[in-house]
């Protein structure tokens, strides 16, 4: 799908985003699964932190709440594993579990309620070819 002019803009508008190079290993526990573990890190431009973790000096004033202006920096630290299973013709179960905590700015806000977050995931997947 093209990035559009508009959505360009639009993305561009909440920051910049950059997974940084990560850490990973894979292999094969038992024939034809595959399995993986990662590490990684992200970075965050100074408007996608304030976007996401900052209160301007105006939002402050008309909520009662203490402004605050994050700086660019790292936003959080990732690990996960996965496994893939192939299931017989054109059948696949893959899963994961995944943890990724806030750093600096990001875990400093006052409106950051959790830095540690948990992900899980199952899926079913069929190939058309």
């Amino acid at each position: 799908m093209p990035l559009t002019t508009r959505r360009a803009a639009a993305w561009l508008a909440c920051g910049l985003l950059l997974p940084l190079p990560g850490l990973g290993y894979g292999w094969t526990p038992w024939p034809t699964a595959r399995a993986t573990l990662g590490l990684g890190a992200t970075w965050a431009d100074r408007r996608h932190m304030q976007t996401h973790y900052g209160i301007t000096p105006d939002v402050a004033l008309r909520t009662g709440r203490t402004a605050y202006l994050p700086d660019a920096g790292l936003l959080s630290l990732q690990a996960g594993a996965a496994l893939h299973v192939p299931l017989g013709g054109r059948w696949t179960l893959a899963g994961g579990l995944g943890v990724s905590q806030l750093q600096g700015d990001a875990a400093a806000s006052p409106i950051t309620r959790q830095r540690l977050g948990a992900t899980a995931s199952l899926a079913l997947g069929w190939r058309s070819r």
